[in-house]
């Protein structure tokens, strides 16, 4: 069988490439007691198995850092290898044969095909904590291990998706011999390994000195769990953490200009902030109550409101990164009088309320006001309900039911395929959008793949299956004291730390 080979002299390579603010070379004289990497960040993850939970707080911290996969999502949505030093693609796209670079797991055994075997295998394995990744590795009718260092994986048919998958935390490589504790000891093949979880507080790491790669500049990194917004600003004004990571309450970043020592990195990201609304359950299986939620939401004053101006409205589920990205900002301009009639014209009952179930972060708390008051203004009857991030993952994310509306973000790049999926939970159920989304994952070329995902998006967007609201920026701050240069760009929506530099 002819293989077209895909390695470091086509692409990046398997080092980790980001966008960086600042110089990206380390001082040499630096001491080793000042590269002590504190970040805030603002969610705890509910685990730490990265197999157990589609927590963005759980693949954040450890993506690329602490586990790698395969390949690796690059901040322009290219996937270049990672642990696959090269891989070859079959002419009919169903098989992949990856060669293996020389890496070592933080409990000390090698890297072998029987790992990546093992760990493609779990997808599917009858297990105490099943893998939430279990429909992305369906495709996988076969793993062979050549030797110790090739492997092949045949697919039951050609598929763009599988391999944009493989690239985030359903991709991730483990250990076959320590894979039992990993819920405990999170062990991979990453630059940072795992020392302490302190729940309810921090996250610590420290360098891996065998790493097969690039060494990071960083020898320990605590990720400090500040849920307060206002709180992670006076952690960063007063030293206890270097940087903060992610912020979702951009209205608070005013109050930072102009400190000597402070400085705002932003970036893009494939996040999209939405209001997902349950197309199963009446009243939202009627398409003109969902137009009305969308022409009742005036998208640019709540960008002011709730993230301080920062982020770009969207009405369609693609965001700039997306390369089937179309813009339909046009098409749902705030219009509360159009949204009154499309109510009355699907005859809305008022008397019984509606729930927004809104998670912990801020930008949600926030947004769900907002969106109360907007929707009520109109004529509906919407309350708020506060729910914290397990039970939103467990309860609502997971594919229950039991919900009317909530803030979701989502983070996946090209996640477009979730629409093809009644179980996910918006729970839209459109057979054509599966044939199209089906057809594009299985195209033979890019751009029929993506003439295919811009079908898909025009259809979802005219359905107003879900919501969407504003495209999410990568926005943190550094203190310039401590920290040289810190990644930007956050399209795989992980905390990459391998490009880091302290002064």
């Amino acid at each position: 069988m002819k293989f077209f080979k895909i390695g470091t002299s086509l692409l990046v390579g398997a080092l980790v490439v980001t966008t960086l603010v600042g110089c990206s070379t380390a001082s040499e004289g630096t001491p080793a007691q000042d590269r002590h990497l504190r970040i805030a960040v603002e969610v705890e993850p509910p685990a730490l198995n990265i197999f157990g939970n589609r927590s963005s707080a759980t693949t954040e911290y450890q993506l690329y850092n602490m586990v790698e996969g395969l390949v690796r999502l690059s901040d322009d949505g290219t996937i270049e290898p990672l642990l696959a030093e090269s891989y070859e693609i079959s002419p009919d796209g169903t098989t992949y044969k990856f060669s293996l670079v020389d890496a070592t797991f933080h409990d000390g055994t090698p890297l072998t095909a029987d790992d990546v075997k093992f760990s493609i295998g779990l997808h599917n394995a009858d297990q105490a904590v099943p893998s939430v990744f279990k429909a992305e590795m369906a495709l996988v009718e076969g793993v062979e291990v050549i030797d110790d260092k090739t492997v092949s994986v045949t697919l039951s048919r050609p598929s763009w998706g599988w391999l944009t998958s493989m690239a985030g935390p359903a991709g991730v490589i483990v250990s076959e011999q320590s894979y039992a504790t990993q819920e405990a000891n999170p062990v991979g093949t990453g630059p940072l390994k795992f020392v302490e979880w302190r729940r309810g507080d921090s996250l610590v790491l420290e360098r891996f000195d065998e790493y097969w790669g690039e060494k990071p500049q960083v020898e320990k990194v605590t990720f400090k769990y500040i849920a307060d917004p206002n709180a992670q600003i006076n952690a960063l004004r007063t030293g206890a953490v270097d940087v903060l990571d992610d912020l979702t309450s951009p209205e608070l970043l005013p109050t930072v200009e102009g400190a000597p020592n402070l400085e705002v990195i932003q970036g893009k990201t494939a996040g999209k902030i939405i209001l997902a609304v349950n197309n199963a359950r009446e009243p939202f299986t009627d398409v003109r109550i969902r137009e009305a939620i969308s022409f009742a939401i005036d998208r640019d004053a709540l960008i002011k409101s709730v993230y301080g101006g920062y982020g770009d409205p969207i009405a369609g589920y693609s965001v700039t990164v997306d390369p089937w990205y179309v813009d339909f900002t046009t098409d749902y301009q705030y219009d509360p009088d159009r949204a009154k009639q499309l109510l009355a014209d699907a005859g809305y009952d008022a008397s019984t309320p509606l729930t927004i179930l809104a998670p912990p972060q801020s930008f949600a708390r926030k947004s769900s006001e907002f969106l109360a008051n907007s929707l009520n203004a109109v004529g509906m009857n919407v309350e708020i309900q506060n729910i914290e991030w397990a039970s939103w993952i467990a309860d609502v994310f997971s594919g229950a039911q039991d919900y009317d509306m909530t803030i979701g973000i989502q983070t996946r790049f090209g996640d477009l395929y979730y629409f093809g999926n009644p179980g996910i939970y918006y729970h839209y159920d459109n057979p054509e959008v599966a044939a199209l989304l089906a057809e594009g994952d299985a195209a033979a070329t890019i751009e029929d793949r993506d003439a295919a995902y811009e079908e898909v998006l025009r259809i979802v967007t005219k359905d107003v299956a879900t919501v969407p609201l504003f495209e999410q920026p990568a926005l943190g701050i550094i203190n310039t004291n401590k920290v040289e240069s810190f990644r930007a760009d956050n399209i795989a929506f992980s905390i990459n730390l391998t490009s880091a530099v302290m002064k």
